[in-house]
Formats: structure tokens, sequence, C-alpha cells
């Protein structure tokens, strides 16, 4: 709780005391009000809400500070074999990317934790495992989202095959111009409205998972966690911040595929490595937790032809 916060409770309380209790009476209509809204909203949400739970939620706010960082490497040598396998055999073309976000959203669907949001101070669940990688505009100058929707339920050729569609429909086709909509009040307000607005947005579309689409707002646009692949751009190890206004649980940083030096029975040898760097927040998932769920992706990513259904 920050300083205007506490100074304006404790301007309430000696309100109260030194002259009426009618600015009591309208903070307990208001409290109300918010307390049968979160019950009618989600009436058994006691159940998903234990008391860590709410700990959690109180003790931070929204993410600007819950974040776990982490990164793994992954030898990516059988997952370079495994895509060029595909790519021989199929008319659609497999990328790294579409490995990883199949096995993170596998991987969320392990871990339900990580798939949910929140709603008046409530934990819900996500109806499916939605995931979004970032897609440059206008050469890097501007950055779209592209979402995957129940990741968990298709394979790994329905991705790589939506992919190709929302890409090509991100940077020229429908969802461009939805996207131009959508910043377009940003074009003409001053960044205080603008970022009022942006919250609102943000509420009602993802919160509340309302369609807006006339407003050019997409239900949760980020799904539950995003990746970004800097792998043209170079880098060594990059973290992401957690995009505030997405409200997604994670995020994912992909780096180069390079040479790197890797210990395999006690031998040094050089393998092709993969580096993710994920921001996790804290308030939906364990530092436990988002280990075994790190562990997974690596272990579908190191082993492709297992865990991969084509």
């Amino acid at each position: 709780m920050n300083a205007f916060a506490i100074c304006s409770l404790i301007g309430i309380i000696f309100y109260v005391l030194l002259f009426n209790w009618e600015l009591l009476k309208i903070f307990l209509i208001v409290y109300g009000l918010y307390t049968l809204l979160t019950y009618a909203y989600y009436p058994f949400g006691y159940k998903f809400n234990t008391t860590r739970k709410k700990v959690g939620i109180v003790t931070w706010s929204q993410p600007s500070s819950p974040e776990i960082y982490g990164h793994l490497k992954i030898r990516f040598s059988k997952a370079l074999a495994f895509l060029q396998k595909l790519n021989s055999t199929s008319n659609v073309h497999f990328t790294p990317t579409h490995l990883v976000v199949k096995a993170l959203g596998d991987a969320i669907a392990k871990y339900p934790n990580l798939n949910c949001r929140i709603v008046f101070g409530q934990f819900v669940p996500n109806e499916g495992v939605d995931i979004s990688c970032l897609v440059a505009l206008d050469g890097g100058s501007d950055l779209t989202m592209a979402c995957y929707r129940k990741v968990d339920q298709k394979s790994l050729y329905q991705i790589a095959e939506e992919a190709s569609k929302l890409v090509n429909s991100s940077r020229t086709g429908e969802r461009r111009k939805q996207h131009g909509k959508t910043n377009a009040p940003f074009k003409l307000l001053p960044t205080c409205v603008g970022g009022i607005l942006a919250e609102i947005g943000s509420w009602l579309s993802i919160s509340l998972g309302l369609n807006l689409a006339f407003l050019g707002l997409e239900k949760s646009p980020g799904g539950v966690a995003t990746i970004t692949n800097i792998g043209m751009l170079g880098g060594e190890l990059i973290y992401a911040p957690m995009p505030t206004v997405l409200r997604i649980s994670v995020i994912f940083v992909m780096h180069p595929i390079k040479d790197d030096i890797v210990v395999e029975n006690g031998e040094m040898k050089i393998d092709k490595v993969l580096t993710i760097a994920a921001t996790v927040d804290h308030r939906f998932i364990d530092g436990v937790e988002a280990l075994e769920a790190q562990n997974y992706v690596k272990q579908m990513l190191e082993n492709p032809e297992e865990h991969f259904k084509f």
C-alpha cells in the first residue's frame, strides 16, 4: 500500500470520528457491492483460492515485483534434426519457435497453477492454454501479438499450419487492421489518458474475458504466456519484463541457437544449444513448480521424437 492510500485511509478514519458516519456508510455500501460482484462472478472461488494464494495477492500488486527469473540451456541437435526431417516430408514449414510454443503449452497444462488470471482479487482458471508470440512490424519499430489458442490440444502440425496464417494476418491482413484500430487512441491522447484506457481495456478483455473486437480489443490477446524470439538479434542472456497490460504469467525469450560446451558422461563436447530465459509471475506459481515446468520443457525439446505428435 503506497503513502497516498495510507494517508487517504487515515483521513477517512479521522473524518468519521470527528464529524459524521455518512462516509463510512458509503464505504460499506461500495465494499458490499464489490463483495457481491466477487461471489456472483466466481461463486466457488474458495476452492481454488487457498490461504497461500490470497496472501500472495495482498503481498504483491500487479506484476511490478513478483517475478521469478531463470534460464535453461537446451541441447538442440536432436530438435534441429527433427525439424529437418519434418520439413523434408511436409508442405508446412516447421521452426524452433513452433517446438517451444507446443512444449510450453504442454508444460502449462501439466502445471495448471500457471494457467490462471486474477479477477476481483481471485485466481480464476483459464478455459484453455493460449500461447502468444511477438511479431515484429515495420522493421521492428512496432510489435503485435499472434496468439495460438488451446495449444495443449493441438498437434505440432496444426500449430505450424496456424502460424503462417497468424503471422501473415498480423503483418498485412485483418489482424494488422485490428492492431491499428487498437493503437489509434494512443496517437492522439496524452500518455496519462492512454494509460488509463489501456488498463480499462486490459481488465475488460483479459481479466473479464470479454470479446470487444468492435473496439479493436481481442479477447486475451497475450494468452497466459508469451514467447519472443531474438535469435536474429543476438544477445547472450536477456530477460524480458512482465508486460503488465497483458496480464500473463510467463514470458519466454528464445536466444540464438549456437555451438556451446556441454558435459556428457564426464567429458566436454560441442553441441548446438538453445538458451531460453524465463520470467514467471510468483503470484501464480512457486519456485519449485516453476523449475519442474522448466525441466519438462527442456525434456520435451531435447527428446522431440518421444514427445511431439506430428
